[in-house]
């Protein structure tokens, strides 16, 4: 057995007792209570009972201990690396952390929205004076819950306080509303797909792109849907411009599937707003259907947002249609399955861009 494995104890009679209960062990004690552990089995022969006293842990424990010996060795018990003392004093880093998450790279002359380990190390170096490798930074970010994620784009010209009103304040009364009337909330959005949606990742050789097969010609299909409160969702797909007409159809669609008053939110668009709809709804859906909008440039606050990302990311992004017929089956093939299974409409609105809806509060903790 080799020497550095080894731990002499002080006692020629007794090993020293560890007070373990009282005394809160770093990651490197604790592998070391475990090798020196082992240690009093293998070269003592002390049973794990007894070493369990002498360090006031479970007989269990020492036997797992053991058990690990057995199947990896010394291997078992790697004594991790002390860790490197940051340059960033507490509060520098306080201070970076909140300017990456409540300001972008453009608020101090770079010419891009998207944080860069390289731009992160620039600004340290310009505020603080502190050299960083991109490397460094990166096991510094991460090491404090700061990962690299794709962002949710939101437009510069969006009104916080309209979305703040709306989200704190008007659905809150909403939801009030259409529970004593019995009515569903509604959301409801149009979205082109493409057959040329992000194609998703496979596996390939190390620096060399992966090559998967394509028809070559990008088809295109249209879809109108909607998703309510209980996660029901129902869709329908059509070619050409969207426009009123594609509305008042739909409409026409969901009044023969929903028999319960609909508060139907909607963008701004301005297919939606048209006389044409809104005539409509008066003439034929008087009483069942009531138009509620967004705030402007909100499109993070609808669910079918959601729903269209799910669709190209995870159902067309994985087949090959070779004809633009077997490209809108596929299409609508996913959309009847996304219509069977309830739960995955429910399961978007555990999004935090839409933490509106769930958290809502109670009607009973409303004000009239």
């Amino acid at each position: 057995m080799q020497q550095d494995n080894l731990i002499l104890l002080k006692s020629k009679t007794q090993p020293k007792k560890v007070n373990s209960k009282s005394q809160k062990h770093t990651k490197y004690d604790q592998v070391a209570l475990r090798r020196q552990a082992v240690l009093l089995h293998l070269e003592k022969g002390f049973h794990p009972e007894f070493i369990a006293k002498i360090f006031s842990v479970s007989a269990r424990s020492v036997k797992r201990w053991i058990g690990w010996f057995d199947k990896k060795g010394w291997d078992a018990f790697v004594l991790p690396k002390p860790a490197r003392k940051s340059k960033l004093n507490e509060s520098q880093f306080l201070e970076l952390t909140e300017m990456i998450l409540t300001k972008t790279p453009i608020d101090f002359g770079f010419d891009t929205v998207l944080w860069t380990r390289a731009i992160i190390a620039h600004i340290i170096f310009e505020k603080f004076s502190i050299s960083l490798h991109e490397t460094t930074i990166g096991r510094i970010l991460k090491r404090n819950n700061l990962t690299p994620q794709k962002p949710i784009r939101k437009s510069y010209r969006q009104d916080k306080q309209e979305v703040r009103n709306f989200c704190e304040d008007f659905f809150p009364r909403l939801l009030q509303q259409a529970i004593l009337e019995n009515a569903i909330i509604v959301w409801l959005d149009e979205s082109s797909i493409s057959s040329e949606s992000n194609v998703g990742r496979t596996w390939g050789l190390s620096g060399k792109t992966p090559i998967v097969p394509s028809n070559g010609e990008r088809e295109k299909i249209n879809v109108i849907g909607t998703i309510d409160q209980n996660g029901i969702t129902h869709f329908m797909t059509y070619e050409g411009t969207t426009d009123s007409q594609i509305i008042i159809s739909y409409i026409d669609q969901l009044s023969k599937i929903k028999k319960n008053k609909i508060y139907l939110i909607l963008d701004n668009a301005s297919y939606h707003k048209s006389n044409l709809v809104k005539q409509h709804i008066k003439d034929f859906h008087d009483g069942w259907l009531e138009l509620v909008y967004l705030p402007t440039y909100s499109p993070e606050l609808n669910p079918c947002e959601l729903i269209w990302a799910h669709l190209k990311s995870h159902g067309l992004n994985r087949i090959l249609t070779k004809t633009k017929l077997e490209f809108i089956n596929a299409v609508e093939k996913h959309l009847s399955n996304f219509m069977l299974d309830e739960e995955l409409g429910l399961s978007l609105f555990g999004k935090s861009e839409l933490d509106y809806i769930w958290k809502a509060p109670s009607p009973e903790l409303l004000v009239a």
